[in-house]
């Protein structure tokens, strides 16, 4: 009698999820998102997995990157046979990475374990510096302003994003989901941060 769900039918013997943990700085990078050759962060991350053994068609990220953006911790999943520890899986990954990008961590997962699905928030940090002139070293990680920019104006303007928000227009969501966010900065200005929690 054949099970025809998947969490009844695992796989092959030995195949496991895991949830990693990456930091990288998308200077150089297309985005997160593969596309097709172009050079990205999962292209990047998949091509190294495969050298490990790993044969799914791809990643599960629990969020999007675009071009040029980087990350602190994203999160993203894969499943594959391995007979050593997740520790072995992280330095395994670090050695086939490029040095702007890091594995930081990897954890042995349940199976029904979703990177996105799962994810309890996600946080935007907007880093800018107000300076007439550019600076090569802040370049990299923030984004330059001049003149000077009012900081009481558009703390008002951002007033709006506080609270309770409908965003189901924004993306389709899930039938699990709740259609609200929940942005509860109270600064908005100068940091700019946005946490955005999507509830069961």
């Amino acid at each position: 009698m054949s099970k025809s769900s998947d969490q009844e039918n695992p796989g092959p013997a030995g195949l496991a999820r895991y949830k990693f943990t990456v930091s990288y700085d998308g200077t150089l990078y297309e985005g997160f998102q593969r596309q097709g050759s172009r050079n990205t962060i999962q292209l990047a991350l998949e091509t190294a997995l495969k050298t490990l053994g790993w044969t799914e068609s791809s990643i599960i990220a629990a969020g999007r990157t675009d071009s040029g953006v980087h990350a602190e911790r994203q999160v993203f999943s894969a499943a594959l046979i391995w007979k050593h520890s997740p520790e072995k899986i992280r330095a395994a990954m670090n050695a086939r990475l490029r040095e702007d990008i890091a594995i930081l961590s990897v954890e042995r997962v349940d199976d029904t374990f979703h990177a996105r699905y799962d994810a309890l928030s996600r946080t935007y940090r907007y880093s800018i510096y107000v300076s007439e002139q550019r600076n090569p070293l802040k370049d990299r990680f923030q984004w330059q302003v001049w003149p000077k920019p009012d900081l009481i104006a558009l703390n008002r303007a951002a007033e709006i994003l506080i609270g309770e928000h409908d965003f189901l227009l924004w993306f389709p969501a899930p039938e699990k989901w709740q259609n609200e966010s929940n942005c509860d900065d109270e600064q908005v200005v100068p940091e700019r941060r946005r946490r955005n929690s999507l509830r069961n």
